[in-house]
């Protein structure tokens, strides 16, 4: 089959013109559509950050533009108390799935559900009772009176979305496990275009941070809201999570393997997260403007490989059940060539270009310097690589050693940032995340992937570690 013609059908694959011939060619069919969803989505978000990242630097200054996204990366550490269970539900469903269990399906949804509900509620009496003696304006270095004035509400505000909105990560992960990103990916685009409109209002209108919170956050519940609806309404009405499908003995199970999960999140917390808070305690909210906004830029190109991730992942669970070798080992070896190979082309660009480029985009209170974007190039080329990588290694359930030089790498990254932030400021921030990441992450990572592949993926080996409800998998994210 030549080029035209392998391209010819693939594209009818992907858009559903033609079946799959085998089980192999259906997790093909799923990633590409996957992938073609999540890049539309991403375009859309794309479209919608360029627009808003000016409009909301612009309207709020640099200074209270950092405490937005400090307050963003609070609640990246509030994400914390799910324990894990979100991302162990996925792959409890993807194997209950696997084996034709609906029923199973169903009591770990509503039981996941249930529990996050009840952390929610735990969490909301417990910052109600602390949010008194917690001096935002101090933690966040904050200097201008308007600043300090609406910190404390916004933060409280946000609090109050994103726990209302906490139990609704179990709609993602359904549709993750079921390979159906595609219909999330929309979900997505709806709402960063209906975030965008919100926001623009509150700048016309001189809301204030306080109101862009809410119209921020407050669209992406709808939409988490209008997501869930879709699930259990149309798609799949069976997962309604029903207080009587609730299980102790499930929810003890999920537990258990949640908290090897919430173990990787803290170190995902750490290496990814502390920066931000890092700059804004002892830089000030300013200086986390020009770091975020060139972390946003930067995000772009790790694009390739989380566009296909949340269905690579579950592929590869289903893979390794029925032992599949030859489609695993073709299938990594693909993603890495292909990804790599753009996420090089736009990240040396972005080195390149990125100072003039985020000054007409932003303003020249975002332009950071030019050292800065070096490290951030460095950190997506190892990321990139990061994520390709822990798809088979979560899909495996191979968590331990994650968690071992992942917590190294989050105890270096702590330690090298504070010892580099105030000699070289932000700059310093960024070159102890690479580091700290790409020796003692990322090295590990390539390193088991490939024992893993060549020792218990060989031809010759005994069977391979699947997936299961006792091995769950987990995914290291970076946001700023």
């Amino acid at each position: 089959m030549d080029l035209e013609t392998r391209v010819r059908h693939w594209t009818a694959l992907t858009v559903g013109r033609l079946r799959p011939s085998d089980a192999g060619q259906r997790r093909h069919t799923r990633i590409l559509q996957g992938a073609a969803t999540g890049l539309a989505s991403k375009g859309v978000g794309t479209l919608v950050a360029i627009a808003s990242v000016p409009l909301t630097l612009r309207y709020l200054g640099a200074e209270r533009y950092g405490i937005w996204i400090a307050i963003s990366t609070v609640l990246a550490w509030v994400q914390l108390a799910d324990l894990g269970l979100g991302h162990g539900l996925t792959n409890a469903v993807a194997a209950a799935l696997g084996e034709g269990d609906e029923e199973r399906v169903r009591t770990d949804v509503a039981t996941t559900f249930w529990f996050l509900v009840g952390i929610a509620l735990a969490l909301g009496l417990a910052y109600s009772v602390a949010s008194p003696w917690i001096r935002w304006p101090t933690v966040f270095k904050v200097q201008s009176e308007d600043a300090r004035r609406e910190v404390g509400t916004a933060m409280g505000v946000a609090v109050a979305l994103f726990l209302a909105r906490f139990p609704l990560s179990v709609v993602e992960r359904v549709y993750q496990a079921h390979q159906a990103t595609s219909v999330s990916n929309l979900f997505q685009s709806a709402g960063s275009v209906t975030s965008l409109v919100a926001v623009f209002a509150v700048t016309r209108t001189q809301g204030g941070l306080v109101w862009l919170v809410v119209a921020f956050s407050g669209t992406q519940l709808v939409l988490g809201v209008a997501s869930a609806a879709w699930l259990v309404g149309r798609e799949r009405r069976y997962l309604l999570p029903s207080p009587r499908a609730f299980s102790w003995a499930r929810g003890r199970s999920l537990v258990g393997m949640g908290w090897l999960f919430f173990l990787v999140q803290i170190n995902s917390i750490l290496i990814f997260q502390a920066g931000v808070l890092l700059i804004a305690h002892r830089l000030g909210a300013a200086e986390v403007t020009p770091y975020s906004v060139a972390w946003r830029l930067f995000s772009y190109g790790t694009l390739p490989a989380t566009l296909i991730f949340p269905a690579l992942w579950p592929a590869y669970v289903e893979a390794l059940a029925v032992r599949d070798i030859a489609w695993i080992r073709r299938t990594l070896s693909v993603s890495l060539r292909t990804t790599l190979a753009m996420t090089l082309t736009g990240t040396i660009l972005l080195v390149a270009f990125g100072r003039p480029l985020i000054r007409a985009w932003a303003g020249a209170a975002a332009v950071p310097p030019q050292a800065l974007l070096f490290w951030m190039g460095l950190w997506t080329i190892g990321g990139t690589v990061g994520i390709l990588f822990a798809a088979l290694l979560n899909a495996a359930g191979r968590l331990v050693g994650q968690i071992g030089y992942g917590l190294v790498a989050a105890i270096a990254n702590v330690g090298l940032a504070l010892a580099l932030v105030q000699p070289f400021g932000i700059t310093g921030v960024i070159a102890a995340l690479s580091i700290s990441y790409l020796v003692f992450g990322l090295i590990p990572t390539i390193a088991e992937t490939l024992w893993f592949v060549n020792r218990k993926l060989a031809p010759s080996s005994a069977p391979a570690e699947a997936a299961s409800p006792a091995t769950p998998p987990s995914l290291p994210t970076a946001q700023a």
